[in-house]
């Protein structure tokens, strides 16, 4: 693979990380429709600073559109779509015209669903998946706002339902957590006047961009 398509990857990855479509709001919650240009200046204008050189040439940011295009193409499989506005009624379009309208605009997948078909190849296991579910609904109390401790049962239970608290869902989540959030640690602490073991996880933000991070 080289450096432009890597950069492609990881721009896209960028964005997902972000969860942010500048101009497309809804794209959090539902499927969005963008012409193709937009979305692709985007994504290459917002992540220049992953380049070499910040200020590409414009053969190079001709090259770089393309290679976002490829990457596009292959993590979130846009479903190509007319765009209306493009055209004019009072026209009459040929055959080829109209198949060149359907190339200007994609039906991009909601945001939830483009991670997932992002990370699909590289999730190894139901507990990397259940995981990265967890990031995507930032679904963990007070982990919007910092680091956040979790008793161990409780995040085995939910990361590795089948085997529950037994040694082996606590070796299985331990490994899905030291590959995808390394910062994530094990601790005994006393909780109402108990010793207890949890989790100590760090902030969403971090332990999303771990989750990226791990995958590339």
């Amino acid at each position: 693979m080289t450096t432009k398509d890597q950069w492609a990857r990881k721009a896209w990855r960028r964005v997902l990380t972000r969860g942010e479509i500048v101009g497309y709001p809804t794209w959090l919650h539902s499927d969005v429709e963008i012409p193709v240009v937009h979305l692709v200046d985007f994504v290459v204008q917002s992540n220049l600073d992953l380049l070499p050189t910040p200020r590409p040439g414009r053969s190079e940011a001709r090259a770089l559109a393309r290679r976002a295009i490829r990457a596009l193409c292959a993590e979130i499989e846009p479903v190509t779509r007319g765009d209306p506005s493009l055209r004019d009624p009072s026209k009459t379009y040929t055959k080829r015209q109209l198949r060149k309208f359907r190339r200007h605009a994609w039906l991009v997948p909601k945001l939830e669903r483009c991670r997932e078909l992002a990370r699909q190849p590289f999730v190894t296991s139901l507990a990397e998946e259940r995981w990265a579910e967890l990031l995507d609904k930032a679904d963990i109390p007070g982990w919007i706002d910092g680091p956040v401790r979790v008793p161990c049962a409780e995040l085995i239970e939910r990361l590795d339902p089948v085997m529950g608290s037994a040694r082996s869902g606590e070796v299985v989540v331990g490994r899905a957590l030291r590959r995808l959030c390394p910062g994530a640690r094990r601790r005994r602490v006393r909780i109402d006047g108990s010793l207890r073991y949890v989790y100590e996880i760090p902030s969403l933000e971090e332990c999303d961009a771990a989750l990226w991070s791990a995958l590339d």
